[in-house]
Order: structure tokens, then C-alpha cells, then sequence
């Protein structure tokens, strides 16, 4: 990795006290460690405040923030991005975790392949219920790295549109948010949004390996959520990608734009 280069990475929390400690603690262990952590904490009503003002006292690269008031999700997600200064930035739930060599891999892969804007990776499920605790690695989608661009994302997206990618295992350059725009709040997928319109416009690796542990628990986004409506989102960002990639006279009637598109 070259000297000089500056890795953020980005966590949005709320009320998930240690969860969210476990999620810094595994970004400090990298082997290659960031430059810095934001934690954006959104208005919680637990101890989660008080946790991030422990870790930061003894971790000078942690930089934590108290929103106002609580946002209800997307907005922080914004916010904690939009407060690093990396070259590079990893984003990361405050659920997860990553693998001790994600951001080494992930920046030593875009370091090396200046064409591509963004890369992720497959994950491990640590599936938390009943007071038990079991890992499943989830079988690697491809064998060997594998590049999408704005020619195959479509038929990329009709074959994964279950998960077209994990967030957690995100390393972008910092350009590429820039271009992109922030994550759209019309979406509870906002990441998903993201994603799509970010392959649109930079060509995107898929690193055949496991980048972080993934938590599944009762609390998750995708079980608020409920599958209903993450089918309707998913089906119109998807809609969204066709319109803006083979536009017609008369465009689908879509959700709030955001800057980017």
C-alpha cells in the first residue's frame, strides 16, 4: 500500500451499544488499520454514547459525533461519511464486523486497479438466536475477482437482486461518493440505491473472499423492513437503473432524485 494514503472508514449507529463497540474494535484490529473511524451516533437513548466517548478517549483516530436529534437512519448514514476525510472509505454497520485483513485486501485491490471506483466482497453469517451463536460462511459468489460495469449491471442485478452486495464490505474512493451523490432517504435500501448508481458510473470488483462478519439477529434493517417492501424497493431501484440506462420518452414515475442522478 502507498504512503500517504488515508483510510476512513464510516459507522452510523443508534442505540446498539455493543454491538457498535465490537464493530470499532474489529476496524482498530485491521492489519492494515485506518486512519480513522466516524462514528455517527443518532440521538441513542442507551449507552451508546457513553461507550463511543470511552473508545475515543483511548483511541485518538476515533472521531465520534452526537446528531441533534434522531434521524431515523439514512440521514446518519450521510452524516458519517460525510464527516471523513480518507482517500478511501469503508463503510461498515454497526452490527457488523469486519475480517481482520478486509481493508489491506480491499485497498491494496484499488491501489493496484486504478480503473475500478469501488470494491466488496463476500461475508460470514453469525446468526445470534436464542442465546446461541453460530457462523455460517456463505459460499463465495465467484472464485476469482469479478468486475461489473455499467454494460453488465443489469444482468448482474436479474440474476442477485436477493443481495447484489453486502454494505458492510464497501471500500470506495472518496471521488466516487462525490460523483454519486449521498445515499437517497426516499429508499429504506438506500445502500442498494447507492450501489446501483455507483456501478453505473464506475466499474466495480467483487473480491473473492469473506470481508466481514455478518450479524443476523432479531434488531436487523431487513427485519424492520419486512421482505414486502424490500421486494418493492428492490423492483424499483431496478426499474430506476433501466430508465436511467435506456431512457424512454415517458419515464417511469420514481421516488425523490437525489444529486447524482
Amino acid at each position: 500500500m502507498k504512503s500517504g494514503v488515508m483510510v476512513s472508514v464510516a459507522i452510523a449507529t443508534y442505540n446498539r451499544a455493543a454491538m457498535v463497540r465490537q464493530a470499532i474494535e474489529a476496524a482498530l484490529a485491521q492489519t492494515h488499520p485506518p486512519d480513522e473511524i466516524v462514528v455517527a451516533d443518532d440521538r441513542s437513548t442507551d449507552s451508546t454514547w457513553a461507550v463511543l466517548k470511552e473508545l475515543a478517549t483511548g483511541e485518538p483516530n476515533v472521531r465520534i459525533f452526537q446528531r441533534e436529534r434522531n434521524s431515523g437512519g439514512v440521514e446518519n448514514w450521510n452524516f458519517a461519511i460525510g464527516q471523513t476525510r480518507g482517500d478511501y472509505i469503508a463503510w461498515c454497520s454497526d452490527d457488523d464486523r469486519f475480517a481482520p485483513a478486509h481493508l489491506k485486501a480491499s485497498i491494496e485491490y484499488l491501489e493496484a486497479h486504478p480503473e475500478v471506483g469501488l470494491v466488496h466482497a463476500g461475508f460470514v453469517d453469525v446468526i445470534e438466536a436464542e442465546g446461541a451463536v453460530e457462523t455460517m460462511p456463505r459460499p463465495l459468489r465467484f472464485t476469482r475477482t469479478r468486475i461489473v460495469t455499467k454494460r453488465t449491471l443489469l444482468g448482474y442485478l436479474t440474476r442477485y437482486y436477493d443481495w447484489p452486495f453486502h454494505p458492510s464490505t464497501l471500500v470506495f474512493r472518496r471521488v466516487v461518493w462525490e460523483r454519486v451523490g449521498p445515499f437517497n432517504p426516499a429508499y429504506a435500501l438506500a445502500d442498494t440505491d447507492w450501489f446501483v448508481r455507483a456501478v453505473e458510473q464506475f466499474p466495480t470488483a467483487m473480491l473473492a473472499h469473506h470481508g466481514v462478519y455478518n450479524r443476523r439477529h432479531s434488531g436487523n434493517w431487513s427485519n424492520r423492513l419486512g421482505s414486502a417492501q424490500m421486494q418493492r424497493e428492490i423492483f424499483e431501484i431496478v426499474e430506476g437503473a433501466i430508465d436511467r440506462l435506456y431512457p424512454r420518452k415517458t419515464p417511469r414515475a420514481r421516488r425523490g432524485k437525489c444529486h447524482g442522478e
